[in-house]
C-alpha cells in the first residue's frame, strides 16, 4: 500500500470544505465535544514519509483517543458522508472508511436485486 501522507492542516481543512454537503456541513457543534480538539494533528493525520509500523502506532493511539469520546458516532457519520479521504475520524482509519463504504454498497446492491 502507498504511503498516504495527508497534506497540510490548512490545505487538508480547504479540502474538506469543498466536498462537504450541505447536509453533511449542517452541524458541526459535535466538534465542540471531541476529545481531540487541541490535541496535535499528527495522532490523527499522517506525517510525511511514515512507515507502515509507525502508522499502525500511530492509528492505534488515535483510536484510544476515539474510544473514549462522546461524540465518536457524530465523527464517523459524519467523515463517512463527506468521503474524508485522510486520518482518523470517529475510531476509523481512511482504509477502513473505505472498506466500510464498500461493503455499504455491496450490501445495498444485494437488497435492491
Amino acid at each position: 500500500m502507498p504511503n498516504e501522507s495527508a497534506p497540510s492542516k490548512n490545505t487538508a481543512i480547504a479540502m474538506i470544505e469543498r466536498r462537504i454537503s450541505s447536509s453533511a456541513a449542517e452541524s458541526w457543534d459535535w466538534q465542540l465535544d471531541a476529545l481531540c480538539r487541541g490535541q496535535d494533528s499528527e495522532i490523527f493525520f499522517s506525517p510525511s514519509g511514515e512507515g507502515r509500523t509507525a502508522r499502525r502506532q500511530r492509528e492505534d493511539r488515535a483510536k484510544q483517543v476515539c474510544a473514549g469520546c462522546g461524540v465518536l458516532d457524530a465523527c464517523k457519520r459524519f467523515a463517512l458522508a463527506a468521503n474524508e479521504p485522510f486520518g482518523v475520524w470517529g475510531g476509523m482509519t481512511a482504509r477502513e472508511r473505505l472498506v466500510h463504504r464498500a461493503n455499504s454498497r455491496r450490501d445495498h446492491e444485494r437488497r435492491a436485486s
